[in-house]
């Protein structure tokens, strides 16, 4: 499955303490249509190619502060033979009961396949929890599939107590719903006492789990995957410069992208550490978090290649068995060749 995902605005109608999006996106900037189109067009063309279906996924900011656009592209995208159209929502517009309805019928006919509603108490600071009960009650009114993620610390309600908010709305309604740990990045960084993230046991281990798609902001910046703290080294290349099909040709085939896939981000704090510079053993909330301090270290320039560089001949290791044998100057090679990638990226 090929995915796409495309920040519609990075502006918003709230200012959640917990949101790590909006504060290194101060510009407020909303993605133009004519670019949209063109992302699609060419994520159609690679989906044909390669004989793989394509998944759209739309997120802000607020997108429903663009609903004419959110209902075009969703429209277009269905067009164009998307598998999947999915979107994000506070559900600020359940506010009116009438256009609740005709939203979220229109969206329907469209082809939006799901809505998925950030509920949690975050949010409900500033968006009432009845405005957003009623937009969930006008999708199940005209079959729209809709999904619940719920943002989470050690002082907030979890999501058990957060969907107990639902009454029967969730009565024999396919639903999937996700709890996710703030990040400790923008403004949550700064608005989330250290007590209250809820971090894990140890350094997250296993594949990044997010490497599964390629992200895009409104000024084109694109990245490898869906985490909230991207750094500048995830930065694929710029979709208003490049088109869709190369840039997924790198994020599958950079080695820094391929390895986190392959290793996640706890492969490389063994080569922090035999750097004399070792990652602190806990106080991570998820591998975004770890990935995020792994790539932003100052010593990262200097450890990355070597630990890359061990990757790939792991990996071709591998796949050939004993038929290869790396020596000294393979390593050195492959170490070049890392440092280089990286730059040129």
């Amino acid at each position: 499955m090929i995915r796409l995902a495309l920040m519609l605005t990075e502006r918003c109608n709230t200012r959640c303490r917990h949101c790590g999006v909006r504060d290194f996106m101060p510009e407020q900037q909303d993605m133009g249509l004519r670019d949209i189109f063109r992302y699609i067009d060419e994520l159609a063309a690679l989906s044909r190619r390669e004989k793989e279906p394509f998944r759209l996924s739309i997120s802000g900011g607020e997108p429903f502060l663009r609903y004419p656009d959110l209902l075009a592209l969703a429209r277009f995208a269905k067009e164009k033979g998307a598998a999947q159209v999915s979107c994000v929502t506070n559900g600020f517009w359940g506010k009116d009961m009438a256009m609740a309805r005709q939203w979220a019928t229109e969206l329907s006919k469209s082809g939006l396949d799901i809505i998925c509603f950030s509920l949690d108490d975050f949010h409900q600071e500033y968006i009432p929890l009845d405005w957003v009960l009623v937009a969930l009650a006008a999708c199940r009114e005209v079959g729209l599939c809709f999904a619940i993620k719920c943002a989470v610390t050690r002082r907030t309600r979890r999501l058990p107590q957060v969907l107990g908010d639902l009454g029967n709305l969730l009565l024999d309604a396919d639903v999937m719903v996700q709890e996710l740990a703030c990040m400790p990045v923008g403004r949550a960084a700064d608005r989330i006492p250290k007590d209250e993230w809820l971090f894990q046991e140890g350094i997250p281990q296993g594949p990044c789990p997010g490497m599964v798609l390629l992200s895009i902001i409104p000024d084109g910046t694109t990245f490898p995957c869906c985490g909230t703290g991207w750094t500048q080294r995830l930065v694929v290349g710029n979709a208003l410069a490049e088109p869709i099909a190369d840039l997924m040709h790198k994020a599958k085939s950079v080695a820094l992208f391929a390895a986190l896939r392959d290793k996640g981000p706890a492969f490389f704090a063994p080569y922090f550490a035999q750097a004399g510079c070792p990652l602190p053993q806990e106080g991570y909330v998820n591998s975004c978090h770890l990935c995020m301090t792994v790539l932003d270290h100052p010593k990262a320039e200097r450890i990355l290649p070597t630990a890359l560089a061990d990757w790939k001949i792991k990996s071709v290791k591998r796949r050939l068995g004993g038929l290869w044998k790396p020596d000294k100057a393979d390593y050195a090679e492959l170490r070049a060749l890392a440092g280089a990638e990286r730059r040129d990226v």
